[in-house]
């Protein structure tokens, strides 16, 4: 989510569109080499799995040393009195917005956090195997995400959303 704020403040136009683009492809194809590799190493004790996190470390030394500083608030906000009003959120309120994100996030989360405590259910306990399973949901992202711009020229935008979850629905399912 920082790095969403982040590329949509400092970028516009076409550039940020290919941020964009850059960010989902890395996050997904990530995800995909993620699951596999958290399984294997929960594989020597469900602890192991958090060492993880620490993957984050190289990240925020690059973001401190990469990441220019803010400009003066002064020039911030005679930028700001010169743009014309801010857009309309779609869902009318701001409110609405964020509950709709809310439902979308839990939409889109909740799968792969109880899709592996089901697979232990019903007898699948190598976390090893759990990890390589899970990793059909992010492969449905990248074949969905490559394929928006067909899907988009066919389909309106709220469409192509709906389409997009039915192919990781699909990628879960499988």
């Amino acid at each position: 989510a920082v790095i969403l704020v982040i590329l949509v403040t400092n970028s516009s136009g076409a550039a940020r569109n290919r941020w964009l683009g850059y960010l989902t492809t890395t996050a997904t194809v990530v995800a995909i080499i993620y699951s596999p590799l958290v399984g294997y190493i929960g594989h020597f004790g469900w602890r192991w799995a958090f060492l993880s996190f620490a993957l984050v470390l190289p990240l925020i030394a690059m973001t401190i040393v990469g990441i220019p500083p803010d400009p003066p608030r002064s020039a911030a906000l005679k930028a700001r009195e010169n743009k014309p009003a801010a857009a309309r959120f779609i869902l009318g309120t701001p409110l609405m917005f964020i509950i709709y994100l809310l439902v979308a996030g839990a939409v889109l989360v909740s799968p792969a956090i109880y899709i592996p405590f089901r697979m232990r259910e019903i007898g699948i306990t190598d976390t090893r195997m759990i990890g390589t399973r899970m990793m059909s949901g992010p492969i449905a992202g990248i074949v969905g995400s490559m394929g928006y711009s067909w899907i988009r020229s066919k389909l309106s935008r709220p469409l192509a959303f709906v389409a997009g979850f039915c192919i990781m629905a699909a990628g879960l399912f499988a």
